[in-house]
């Protein structure tokens, strides 16, 4: 009997933690600046794997409008990368370029034809609330437990992706020139 009580009283302040800790992250969810969370272990592998090819890791307890945690991956060679936990084992590995220029139908265009060569990735445009200029987006989703040789490949894969459109006849004409 005092078993089925202490589990009962167990489970009891659990439920409590697990509510306080649900409002706490609802009252930091859309603010899209520090909020107290964790990374999962996937996230932390990554981050981990992400440093070992050079970049300087910014995990800064971030949370994204929808409140899922990010952090962002900062190069001096590469596109800095946006990482995103969509669900547990969905990680979305995102690059956004910044173009000088107002979105137009040739920038649709390119966006429809370069996303039939990749390998992974998708490609589409934003506009930024600063400029109004069109901002070019790449993302793809790793799904699963992290892995050394399978991240591996999904990063390079992903940066070849990104890279391609850099070789395409018209980037440019429709992306670069104002």
């Amino acid at each position: 009997m005092k078993k089925i009580i202490f589990f009962l009283l167990l489970s009891i302040l659990l439920n409590i933690s697990f509510a306080i800790a649900e409002t706490t992250l609802q009252g930091e969810q859309g603010k899209g600046k520090e909020a107290t969370t964790n990374l999962s272990v996937n996230m932390e592998n990554i981050a981990k794997h992400l440093e070992l090819l050079g970049y300087r890791i910014d995990k800064g307890n971030y949370l994204t409008t929808n409140g899922k945690p990010y952090f962002i991956a900062y190069s001096d060679y590469e596109n800095n990368l946006i990482v995103e936990e969509k669900l547990p084992r969905f990680i979305d590995i995102g690059v956004v370029i910044y173009t000088e220029k107002p979105l137009s139908n040739d920038m649709k265009d390119f966006a429809n034809r370069a996303n039939s060569f990749f390998e992974i990735s998708r490609m589409f445009f934003s506009i930024s609330e600063k400029t109004k200029n069109a901002d070019i987006n790449f993302e793809a989703t790793y799904i699963g437990d992290y892995s050394k040789e399978l991240f591996g490949s999904f990063i390079n894969i992903f940066k070849s992706d990104v890279n391609l459109i850099r070789t395409m006849n018209d980037y440019s004409k429709v992306i670069l020139n104002k």
